[in-house]
């Protein structure tokens, strides 16, 4: 009895210490919500780096196009992310 009580414990202790819990089945958006926000594409230049001025470092700057986003960091190292766009009401979000 004992034993079944420790597997008990152990199964409900790693449902909740988990690192990924998901939190809702549901997504966040609907495909009606989706936006193309032509505004935002084209080459960016960064000017703060959590909260540290980073204008004039030489940081090749973020470039926007459609559904992904262009980054680097001062190494020059890039890294690209897909993303979607989406409005809930008059805010825009991205994804």
């Amino acid at each position: 009895m004992k034993r079944i009580a420790w597997t008990i414990i152990l199964t409900f202790l790693s449902f909740f210490l988990a690192g990924c819990v998901v939190q809702s089945p549901h997504p966040f958006y609907s495909e009606k919500a989706v936006v193309d926000p032509p505004r935002l594409e084209g080459e960016w230049l960064p000017i703060k780096d959590a909260g540290k001025e980073v204008s004039g470092k030489g940081i090749r700057p973020w470039i926007f196009n459609g559904g992904w986003v262009g980054t680097f960091d001062e190494k020059g190292k890039g890294s690209t992310l897909g993303v979607r766009y989406f409005k809930v009401d008059d805010a825009l979000f991205v994804d």
